[in-house]
Order: C-alpha cells, then sequence, then structure tokens
C-alpha cells in the first residue's frame, strides 16, 4: 500500500523570471510517500519581489514557499474556511487519481518541509540552518 508520510515544499531560483524582478523563486509542492516516492501536486507557485538577494532570509524564503503552495484567498462569496477545504479536497483528488488514498483532512495534518535548493542557499549566503 502506498502510503503518505509528509510534504515537501521545495523552493528554487526561478530562472524563467522577468529582468525587472531582483528576487523571483519558484516552489512546488509534493507528497512523500513511506518508500520515498515523491508525487508533484502543484509545480505551478512561486513569487517575486524588488527586493535584494543578500538581505532575504532563509527563513523569509520557507514562509513565503508554504504561503504560496498553501490554499488561495476565498474569491467571490466564499468564505476562508470553504476556500482552504477545497484546496485540500483538490490535493486529495490529485493523489486519488495517481493510486493514492488519502482524504483531504489527513493531507492537511502531514508536516511540510521546506527545501531550499543548493541555488537558492548559495544566493542568499550560504548553507541553511537547520
Amino acid at each position: 500500500m502506498r502510503t503518505a508520510s509528509s510534504l515537501v515544499t521545495s523552493a528554487d531560483i526561478d530562472d524563467n523570471a522577468t529582468p525587472q524582478e531582483q528576487i523571483s523563486v519558484s516552489a512546488r509542492l509534493e507528497l512523500v510517500l513511506t518508500d520515498g516516492e515523491r508525487i508533484v501536486l502543484l509545480d505551478d507557485r512561486g513569487w517575486g519581489t524588488n527586493g535584494s538577494w543578500e538581505s532575504t532570509t532563509h527563513e523569509e524564503l520557507r514562509e513565503s514557499a508554504l504561503s504560496v503552495v498553501g490554499p488561495d484567498e476565498p474569491w467571490g462569496n466564499e468564505t476562508n474556511e470553504q476556500a482552504v477545504n477545497g484546496y485540500w479536497a483538490y490535493l486529495s483528488e490529485i493523489l486519488k487519481n495517481q493510486g493514492i488514498s488519502i482524504n483531504a483532512e489527513e493531507l492537511q495534518r502531514l508536516p511540510n518541509v521546506v527545501e531550499l535548493s543548493p541555488r537558492l542557499l548559495a544566493r542568499t549566503g550560504g548553507t541553511s540552518p537547520g
């Protein structure tokens, strides 16, 4: 049986960024199975700012990465709760289509570890503290 163990958000420098953005990062959300296999859930997320790489901390990058792969803001008459529930149900459905049975509530409770790429760590001044 394919069993989930955690979520991983991977962040890297976005090579497709527009030149005016000084900082541009892409983010990908994956489910990690107990055997180490990773299943991509979202690979179209990211952010950019006019700040400088040198003044950006690893903690800021981690927080932003988690934010951009998380639920979107409610739209229209949707409540925040509906937006959050819809997001996790959507991810659960992606996994169901790949033969992995995990409901939205279980998925939401999984730990989400942020991995900053070596390129991103080097651009922001070194190695990750943790």
